[in-house]
């Protein structure tokens, strides 16, 4: 589906032309990124132009400096360039005023998995005068829930796999039991002060867990890429470990 925006008056369409210009002037797109992975369903996009641009005036009248902003999905097979040239617009603006343009809800939305391009041109007087290169981006797609039970990985050499979130499950055979999480780097240093822990299915804030099963999510986005274990204990110095791989 086309989603337009035009604002377009009489005194904007281009005229004879009685200017001329020259210019070394170059729009630079700024973000998103060049081949960024977005959680952002409505991004900003941002860009600049760098140089300078030698505009003539014939008759006195004023230069009016508009942009254009188009978005296109990417499909499969596609370079961000073909699709620009050649896919439905998702999204246009035009004319658009200064250099940023956030994502309106109101437009169709970007879908999560998706491959899109963009660009921006710039008009004077109505008339194509400069235009930015194609940047491509692609929204992610959250993955699923996985719980690594403890005592089926604990001690089997198993290695979880963890983007953001780690979902570890684990039993309790009795009564509420007080449990321990200790996360160490592959240098064997204790970091679990540099994740936040969130007691899922805990009785109180004392990290003690109810008999049965249990699940406990542990934020590792803030991780940096690489190998980690994590070590639970509870009350009777029952040790259960998981090593886990920070992609």
């Amino acid at each position: 589906m086309l989603h337009s925006v035009f604002f377009i008056s009489e005194a904007q369409k281009p005229a004879s032309p009685k200017n001329s210009s020259s210019s070394s002037e170059v729009i630079l797109l700024v973000t998103p990124f060049d081949k960024d992975s977005l959680d952002e369903l409505n991004p900003v996009f941002q860009w600049v132009t760098s140089g300078a641009a030698t505009i003539h005036i014939s008759d006195g009248a004023p230069i009016q400096i508009q942009y254009k902003f188009t978005l296109v999905k990417i499909n499969p097979g596609q370079a961000p360039n073909e699709a620009i040239q050649k896919n439905q617009p998702l999204h246009i603006v035009f004319p658009l005023q200064g250099n940023m343009l956030q994502y309106p809800v109101t437009s169709p939305a970007l879908e999560k998995g998706g491959h899109y391009a963009w660009k921006v041109e710039k008009f004077l007087n109505g008339a194509l005068y400069n235009q930015s290169e194609t940047w491509e981006f692609r929204i992610k797609v959250k993955p699923k829930k996985v719980v690594y039970d403890l005592e089926t990985m604990s001690g089997t050499g198993g290695i979880a796999m963890v983007t953001d979130d780690l979902f570890i499950g684990f039993t309790v055979t009795n009564n509420p039991d007080l449990v321990s999480i200790m996360i160490k780097s592959d240098r064997n240093k204790d970091i679990t002060s540099s994740v936040s822990i969130e007691n899922t299915s805990s009785l109180d804030e004392l990290k003690l867990y109810k008999p049965g099963a249990n699940t406990i999510k542990i934020d590792c986005s803030t991780l940096m890429k690489g190998n980690y274990k994590l070590e639970l204990s509870n009350a009777n110095a029952t040790k259960q470990t998981l090593f886990f791989q920070k992609d």
